[in-house]
């Protein structure tokens, strides 16, 4: 607004929201990485994952008047110009992420990856918020949203214990960290956009998990993974509980960033992931994982981090930059 005139910090259920399928990424993640050990590749465990995603995803589009509607509208929208082809490709967001885990960890290791992602996540963020590509309009890159933004890094490098000597720096492999990073922040504004204009999440959802699919089943292919010692959905159902995560996260996630921004929905999802991390670490530690006090700290200040950036702080939100 160019008037200048305060505005109200953002709602308190968005940004819980925000931090509540945060928490339920971080169970996605255990879910992919067991499965991903199970197949014996993580871009073939990340495909079998997607598989019940997109059917939960299909199932919900299809029982749906409105929601068929909205992919129904999607060419009318698109021959209209009020809606731009390669906003339908959020969904290469999250299919790069998967791959450039699979080829980053084993480089970099879990603790310098997960930094370099939200490293491009969070800078790149501000970046699509100030061209207007999210569904909420131009946010200005305020000094209290730099600041928190910077805030949510320095806490993911402290969760991970800064002291750690198991961190291996590679600069092809952290930059395709920063590009991964960098397509999913962009992944949450063209599913915004989306999702506004055919008035259903789901309906862009469905494409996400289409286009998204697409790429990791293209790229299984090219790969050659064999499939032979995945476990079964019966033997092991909690095994494939990624895609169903998945499915409420990009749905959930297309209808906050109309509220929250780009910016602010990564900083609270962020936030949930580390929370949702730590829960498992305490009651469901995996072998060799053991909790300590600097994931507290790290956590703590992921939250300092959502405060500053939704104007809490300064008691003003961030305001629109005026077209």
């Amino acid at each position: 607004m160019a008037n200048g005139r305060r505005r109200k910090p953002t709602n308190t259920i968005a940004i819980a929201i925000g931090a509540a399928i945060g928490v339920l990424v971080s169970i996605q993640g255990r879910a992919n990485a067991a499965l991903a050990r199970d197949v014996g590749d993580a871009i073939g465990g990340a495909a079998l994952g997607f598989i019940l995603g997109w059917v939960i995803i299909t199932v919900l589009l299809f029982t749906n008047a409105q929601h068929r509607a909205g992919l129904r509208a999607i060419p009318p929208l698109l021959r209209a110009g009020q809606l731009r082809w390669w906003l339908l490709l959020g969904g290469l967001g999250g299919a790069t992420l998967v791959a450039s885990q699979g080829f980053a960890v084993p480089v970099l290791g879990v603790s310098l990856f997960t930094v370099a992602l939200v490293a491009g996540q969070t800078t790149s963020s501000l970046e699509v918020d100030r061209l207007g590509l999210g569904p909420s309009g131009r946010l200005h890159p305020s000094r209290s949203r730099v600041f928190a933004s910077v805030i949510s890094v320095v806490a993911v490098v402290v969760a991970i214990n800064p002291f750690s000597s198991a961190i291996s720096f590679q600069p092809v492999a952290v930059f395709v960290c920063l590009f991964a990073g960098t397509l999913v922040s962009a992944q949450q504004a063209f599913n915004g956009r989306v999702a506004m204009a055919t008035g259903s999440p789901i309906a862009a959802a469905w494409m996400n998990f289409s286009v998204g699919g697409v790429m990791l089943w293209s790229l299984t292919f090219i790969r050659q993974v064999d499939f032979s010692g995945a476990p079964s959905p019966i033997e092991k159902p909690y095994l494939y509980v990624g895609g169903l995560i998945g499915a409420i996260f990009v749905a959930v996630a297309a209808r906050l960033v109309r509220t929250l921004g780009v910016l602010l929905l990564t900083l609270t999802s962020i936030a949930g992931q580390l929370l949702g991390a730590v829960i498992l670490d305490i009651f469901i530690p995996t072998p060799g994982r053991v909790f300590n006090g600097w994931e507290a700290v790290g956590v703590a200040l992921t939250f300092v981090a959502v405060v500053v950036g939704s104007g809490r702080f300064s008691g003003v939100r961030s305001r629109p930059k005026s077209a």
